[in-house]
């Protein structure tokens, strides 16, 4: 507890020195980004060295100095060129117009240090997805586009990076889904909802790779999906995007049960309506499909608005709210009839009737976001974030609800010139009502973080700790303490060397201890005894801006090494109660099922390489993206030799060129050592074309028991041992005022693969979208 005195102490410090300077010169007006005339937000105002205030949402500020001080005031903002102006005049009311940088390439973040920060000045790994990207590849849920960045992949709506985490279904995330600054996983199995996502307010999509609990608090063990959604600007905007999706057959066509070809279609619409001194954005989402994996049809509708509001009369201050509501008809495809004629088919089993592969859901879901932010003249800031989301399935007898409340509060401030202090406290509450499954439950968790950086000229550091206090159900409640250090030094002009040490941990699910589906046809039995998952990562990592011509690029190359403790992971076996001393030979069955578990020690080292830029090649503009990654995930408790680093190390060297069984034994199940990821974009006046690769190593190790049980699974991995590649195409007619067509050819070789077990992708895929900006 010292340490968080040391940070409330602080911060009263920090008011007690802030003083009402002589106000004979009142400076007031709106900084403005030169090209859009538009308000430029957090553009800080110095002089002397000193810095004044910030600008806020809207780019105004307002500061008092000093009588006969002609001293410039300097604006600067990371992707703007400085501009510095004399004042001259009582009550001087300015307009500031910056010119943008031109050669910035989606170069800044907030999600690493909860304020916005230079990624070349980052202690982590940061990468961006632009709102561009997003619609371009026509990602109707974040999935189809966080697939695209290196290190990063989704199975089955599971999320992994850097290999931090493998597919079981049913387990809670180990990434954290954060939507403008607030967490959003579901209140039973804190899986992300997908579907759910604000990807029609989408303005970009920031994702840390490693471990940020001292931060995010629980459940980013692997690292954070950070999805910022935008504001109006200057000029009131509409934006309509739909689409039409077509599924051929498959190289084999027997396989297809199919007579007609499956299809998605859709509609995301939002508009942006700026006031004087309020913003408002609403917008929907409607889709409909049936899809090529059979009876796995889906529908959604849904509506979202945000608001917010800076009275006159109160400057700094902003309040507001953002808030959805979503009705959808959605399945889960657990695994398939057999590997031929029934890939494409759920599990039917001896029961025609009923298809016991496949979950069907109906559901409604919604939240509802408060929010408070208070910036005062010197420039620090208090943000109050709250949100409550729901959920409930409609189509059982005893139907499920859950829910989720968070509330966060956060203090930004500059104790002096290079050190910057963020602190604060969070409290979650999530509760779940399920009669045939969970039962009635709970859980809570109080929070207390702070992290000091510091940004010198050629050094920038970070420190930080939480402080999370659980509890969950009847049990104990539990303290856990994270730790985060990091640095980052300039070597030369545009190269920065980083190095960090960041812990992590997540509370196991409700779905994970309670769920009861003992009677079911694939059995699961509760243990309320399950302990945390927590690990610690490592990264040593160099990042590169290189300017040739009109080429610009960021070059990145890390190690990085991951310890958990305490996996958890459902494990198939016979789990008898503990009251029964012992079974009746003829009961023994009953008890033959899946169970959660903490079971693993993990150790997965690894590296990543990757390429981002843009530029032009004649008078061809071209945008690019390649990364590559390779990842050694063990089991330490199968092989204890590997507690050792150099053991690790050296077997590690070994693994990337041959594959013993030294090797191969200790390997974690369900992981893709290897990740490869392309993509390439030309334009010519209003015509593009892109090109996106992507490989994902096989499979090394799986349940036998579970890939031995469903048909035609184990045949499968035997005929196919190897790595996928996959190719997708897109072209694109702007017609500028008009809109822009895009053709997109996903699986363009129509290959047949697989990526989760007994679980076929799509063949080969037409979309035809249109957008447009009214």
């Amino acid at each position: 507890m010292k340490f968080f005195k040391l940070i409330f102490l602080l911060n009263s410090l920090t008011g007690l020195f802030s003083h009402t300077m002589a106000q004979n010169l009142t400076v007031q007006g709106t900084v403005i980004n030169q090209q859009t005339q538009t308000g430029i937000p957090d553009v800080s105002i110095h002089s002397n060295n000193s810095l004044l205030t910030v600008t806020d949402a809207q780019g105004f500020f307002q500061i008092h100095l000093e009588d006969k001080d002609n001293s410039p005031l300097t604006f600067q903002h990371l992707n703007y060129l400085p501009k510095s102006i004399v004042p001259n005049a009582p009550s001087d009311t300015l307009k500031v117009a910056l010119s943008p940088k031109t050669y910035q390439l989606e170069s800044v973040n907030i999600t690493a240090s909860r304020y916005l920060k230079r990624i070349m000045e980052e202690v982590v790994s940061v990468d961006l997805l632009s709102e561009q990207l997003i619609k371009d590849v026509n990602a109707i849920t974040l999935t189809d586009a966080l697939d695209k960045l290196p290190g990063t992949e989704v199975v089955d709506g599971q999320v992994a990076i850097r290999g931090g985490s493998n597919y079981s279904y049913g387990i809670g995330s180990r990434v954290q889904m954060v939507v403008d600054g607030q967490p959003l996983l579901t209140g039973d199995r804190n899986s992300i909802p997908w579907n759910f996502l604000p990807i029609e307010f989408a303005d970009k999509v920031e994702v840390l790779k490693g471990a940020a609990s001292t931060l995010y608090g629980s459940s980013a063990l692997n690292g954070v999906i950070h999805l910022r959604t935008s504001w109006p600007d200057k000029k009131p905007e509409t934006k309509l995007l739909t689409f039409y999706t077509a599924y051929s057959k498959p190289k084999r066509k027997e396989i297809a049960w199919w007579d007609r070809p499956p299809y998605q279609a859709g509609l995301l619409i939002s508009h942006k309506q700026p006031f004087k001194r309020a913003d408002l954005v609403v917008g929907g989402n409607y889709m409909k499909a049936s899809g090529y994996l059979r009876n796995v049809d889906q529908s959604l509708k849904k509506v979202s608005a945000k608001f917010r509001l800076r009275p006159k009369q109160k400057h700094g201050l902003t309040w507001g709210f953002h808030g959805s509501i979503m009705e959808s008809e959605e399945a889960e495809f657990i695994f398939w009839e057999n590997k031929d004629e029934g890939a494409y088919i759920p599990f039917i089993g001896n029961n025609p009737q009923q298809e016991n592969g496949l979950v069907r859901i109906d559901q409604r879901q919604y939240h509802i976001d408060p929010f408070l932010s208070v910036l005062t003249p010197k420039g620090d800031e208090h943000e109050l974030k709250t949100r409550w989301y729901h959920v409930e399935f409609l189509n059982f007898t005893n139907n499920l609800q859950s829910d989720f409340f968070n509330t966060n509060y956060q203090f930004q401030t500059r104790l002096s010139e290079p050190f910057t202090l963020v602190t604060g406290a969070s409290f979650q509450y999530f509760q779940v009502d399920d009669p045939d499954g969970f039962g009635n439950n709970h859980g809570n968790t109080l929070g207390l973080f702070g992290q000091l950086d510091y940004s010198g000229q050629r050094l920038n550091a970070s420190a930080g700790m939480r402080i999370e206090h659980y509890k969950i159900a009847q049990k104990d409640s539990k303290t856990i303490p994270v730790f985060r250090g990091g640095i980052n030094y300039q070597l030369a002009t545009a190269t920065h060397l980083r190095a960090s040490f960041s812990q992590g941990f997540r509370m196991p699910s409700l779905a994970e201890m309670f769920v009861d589906k003992s009677k079911e046809l694939v059995p699961i039995f509760p243990n309320p005894e399950l302990k945390p998952e927590y690990g610690w990562n490592a990264e040593l990592g160099i990042k590169r801006q290189v300017q040739i011509d009109q080429w610009d690029a960021y070059l990145d190359f890390a190690l990085f090494l991951t310890d958990y403790h305490d996996m958890i992971e459902f494990q198939f076996g016979y789990h008898p109660p503990d009251t029964l001393d012992s079974v009746p030979t003829e009961d023994l069955i009953k008890y033959i099922g899946f169970k959660t578990g903490n079971v693993t020690r993990a150790r997965i080292g690894g590296f990543e390489a990757s390429v981002l830029g843009k530029g032009q090649v004649g008078m061809i503009p071209l945008r690019l993206s390649l990364g590559y990654s390779y990842n050694y995930p063990v089991d330490l408790n199968s092989d204890e030799e590997l507690k050792n680093l150099g053991t690790y190390t050296g077997r590690f060297f070994k693994s990337m060129f041959n594959d013993s069984e030294e090797v191969h034994s200790p390997l974690l199940k369900y992981h893709h050592r290897s990740l490869a990821k392309a993509d390439i974009t030309a334009s010519y006046k209003f015509l593009s074309i892109g090109l996106d690769y992507r490989y994902y190593g096989f499979v090394d190790k799986v349940d036998d028991a579970i890939i031995g049980a469903i048909p035609g699974a184990k045949e499968y991995r035997e005929e196919n041992a190897r790595g996928n590649h996959t190719f997708h195409l897109r072209t694109g007619v702007d017609l500028k005022k008009l809109g822009k067509f895009t053709l997109i050819v996903r699986n363009l070789f129509n290959d047949e693969y697989v990526i989760r077990f007994a679980k076929m992708e799509a063949p080969r895929n037409f979309t035809l979208q249109y957008r447009v900006r009214l």
